[in-house]
């Protein structure tokens, strides 16, 4: 499975080398480990080299990760067989018996492979965290501007002059004055300006935030192809009631 994974169209893997820098370790790893597969365990007894044999390589390489001279660091840079010259060398090094493919492979099978496959399985699982928290991050900011285009949209479609009447429900006295909406890009010249405005489909949310900390809500809805503004406010001393909007002027600016 994990050849079959190499052998994908190499497009794809210098995709991952371009936006994942760690990658080429990892995939130069997993490889190794793919090259590394000894065959089936010999049902013969153990060698009395094999306790030897692999006694020495912990001690003379006792490093996995971290180090130029690593096992792990071996198998990214010269891959499977940097790791087999490594044994053989050691081996011939001792003047052991003849034959070092048993103990070579047991060394592979219970040594090599456990620790370098528990460490590619943590390295890809890192990556897929990864991968999900920046797909998380790029849909939320795909989100936002999508968003935001939409509000943009809907902000364009309330600037203009409006008439504004105003009833107030706590004395039931109506109150009328203009309200003009600027182009999306002249909203920071507005004064007094909104803290927020967000426009969904037809309903318009306006905020606006006074000095002492009066707060007025504003829930509207156009109508009359964009000719009419009604909804309610609410303000946080009290007065709350309905606001009907008629526009009188288009949208100026822009």
């Amino acid at each position: 499975m994990i050849q079959s994974i190499l052998e994908q169209q190499q497009r794809q893997i210098e995709w991952l080398r371009q936006t994942q820098p760690d990658v080429p370790d990892l995939l130069a790893l997993v490889k190794a480990i793919a090259q590394l597969q000894p065959p089936a365990p010999s049902t013969q007894p153990l060698s009395p080299y094999d306790a030897v044999f692999t006694q020495f390589l912990h001690e003379q390489y006792p490093d996995w990760t971290g180090t130029p001279d690593s096992w792990l660091t071996l198998a990214q840079t010269q891959g499977a067989e940097g790791v087999r010259k490594r044994l053989r060398d050691s081996w011939d090094n001792r003047h052991e018996a003849p034959d070092p493919a048993p103990s070579i492979n047991r060394f592979i099978r219970q040594s090599f492979l456990p620790i370098a496959t528990a460490h590619a399985r943590a390295g890809l699982l890192h990556l897929q965290v990864r991968n999900e928290r920046q797909a998380w991050t790029t849909w939320q900011a795909i989100r936002e501007w999508n968003n935001d285009r939409k509000n943009e949209q809907g902000l364009r479609r309330l600037c203009g002059t409006w008439q504004w009447l105003i009833h107030n429900h706590q004395n039931h006295g109506d109150h009328k004055t203009i309200m003009v909406y600027p182009p999306p890009s002249q909203y920071h010249r507005m004064d007094p300006q909104p803290a927020m405005i967000r426009v969904q489909g037809d309903t318009v949310y306006i905020r606006w935030e006074f000095p002492r900390g009066i707060v007025q809500e504003e829930s509207l809805l156009f109508g009359e192809r964009d000719q009419l503004l009604s909804g309610t406010f609410v303000n946080n001393l009290g007065p709350n009631g309905n606001i009907t909007g008629r526009r009188v002027k288009p949208c100026q600016g822009e």
